[in-house]
């Protein structure tokens, strides 16, 4: 945040709200509406995804890690269904938000979209939540980040509130 912004409890608890909101109204747009239905594969999604981060591991290991083969596996053999389809964004986190520099709540930007496609929410919302700060996370999470106020599982909640009916229940099976 720039030195100029004092940040407080509320301040923080403000920019997660903004945040959290942004994310559901982004997964709320209906791509099908947009030319994004003749340029994305939502179908396969997931299955791309995972496959393509165990590519890219194999691809770039410089050591064997014990355990690793037997979680790309599992991981492999594992990938959950896709429920619906929006649009995600996939670097979804502060530092590529803007807000408007006098109402801290209002988020007037978003950036970094070459990552965006048709893909399932949850993954979306893993990737947003991965980047989120709490007082318990290391030093080393913490680093150069503004705390989030909210909770990861407040936060959670939040989407669950703000959803569409569907992607509420699949939320409700993540742990929280």
């Amino acid at each position: 945040m720039p030195e100029e912004i004092k940040l407080s409890e509320k301040t923080n608890r403000d920019i997660s709200e903004a945040m959290v909101d942004t994310l559901v109204q982004l997964h709320d747009i209906d791509y099908t509406k947009t030319n994004l239905k003749n340029m994305t594969k939502p179908d396969g999604f997931l299955e791309r995804q995972v496959h393509g981060w165990i590519s890219r591991y194999e691809r770039s290991k410089t050591d064997d890690i014990q355990g690793v083969d037997e979680l790309t596996r599992w991981m492999a053999h594992n990938i959950p269904e896709t429920k619906e389809s929006t649009i995600i964004h996939y670097d979804f986190k502060l530092n590529n938000a803007m807000f408007d520099q006098n109402d801290l709540t209002q988020l007037v930007g978003l950036f970094d979209w070459e990552m965006t496609t048709v893909g399932d929410p949850l993954a979306d919302l893993g990737v947003a939540m991965s980047y989120w700060q709490e007082s318990g996370d290391s030093e080393l999470l913490k680093k150069d980040l503004v705390m989030n106020q909210l909770p990861r599982s407040q936060a959670l909640c939040r989407v669950m509130s703000l959803s569409k009916p569907m992607l509420r229940k699949v939320a409700v099976m993540l742990p929280i």
